[in-house]
């Protein structure tokens, strides 16, 4: 934000304003900078958009002074829709230079090229500290659509990058699969994919098992409680589950408990 005014009475205070869902937890915003950051990694989330309210007053933040409310929306963009470019130099380096390549690449492709972030270069299972693999994507300046990722491989083939960018040493550069993508995932991201898979095939399960026993009208009734049930596990990430089919006519789902905590990432 800017103020046309000077001293404290231009000086302008960001605050993220509290709503009823989970969104605004999920970032935090600088008081002076009006930087928002992440606090939760989003690995899991690729395409969703959240969005919060963020309130900016000047006289820094004082009563008396004027504010403005403005809507933030943030877009997870999925790896799979980003470039990836594989350095022979340092992460540090790429650090340092990061502005001279998001800079050349946005001339020569018309678009505005990002980097999302760089890390030590993996080959297999074995970390290569003097490579780096950087993750960069696009978007187009007259509408803000992300740029898909064969189009800016199109362009990135058009153009001699490597001659250009040679204080880079640039190794290779290609879009990200799905199969990239599951190698590079940690325990934990791991343990929440292999925990849906048990609740959605659990779920299967019994669905079947109802169907094979029960009257028709008992096992539709069945049905849409589990599924109801299903959704909520999922929204929650419950890790307590129990199924207990007594006999043919009763379904008893109790002892779901919301109790799986994850790390933070930033």
């Amino acid at each position: 934000a800017r103020d046309a005014d000077s001293g404290i009475n231009g000086a302008i205070t960001y605050a993220k304003l509290a709503r009823g869902d989970d969104a605004s937890s999920k970032f935090y915003i600088d008081p002076v900078m009006g930087v928002v950051r992440s606090m939760v990694t989003f690995a899991l989330e690729g395409e969703k958009m959240y969005g919060f309210d963020v309130k900016a007053t000047d006289r820094e933040g004082s009563e008396t002074g004027n504010s403005v409310v403005i809507n933030v929306f943030v877009y997870v963009l999925p790896e799979t829709k980003m470039v990836l470019f594989v350095t022979d130099t340092e992460p540090i380096f790429v650090e340092r230079k990061s502005k001279e390549l998001t800079s050349f690449l946005s001339n020569i492709t018309n678009f505005d090229v990002k980097m999302a972030k760089h890390e030590p270069h993996m080959e297999g299972e074995i970390q290569e500290p003097h490579s780096t693999d950087v993750f960069l994507y696009a978007f187009n300046p007259h509408n803000n659509d992300i740029v898909d990722t064969i189009t800016l491989l199109d362009f990135s083939s058009k153009f001699t990058i490597v001659e250009n960018l040679k204080q880079f040493r640039i190794k290779r550069i290609q879009g990200i699969t799905v199969q990239e993508k599951i190698s590079q995932m940690g325990p934990t991201e791991i343990a929440i994919i292999a925990l849906r898979s048990v609740i959605f095939l659990g779920t299967v399960l019994a669905i079947a098992l109802l169907c094979s026993s029960c009257k028709k009208g008992e096992c539709i009734e069945y049905m849409k409680q589990i599924i109801l049930m299903t959704i909520y596990c999922r929204d929650s990430f419950e890790n307590q589950i129990s199924f207990c089919l007594g006999n043919q006519k009763q379904l008893i789902m109790d002892n779901i408990h919301d109790r799986i905590y994850f790390p933070y990432y930033k």
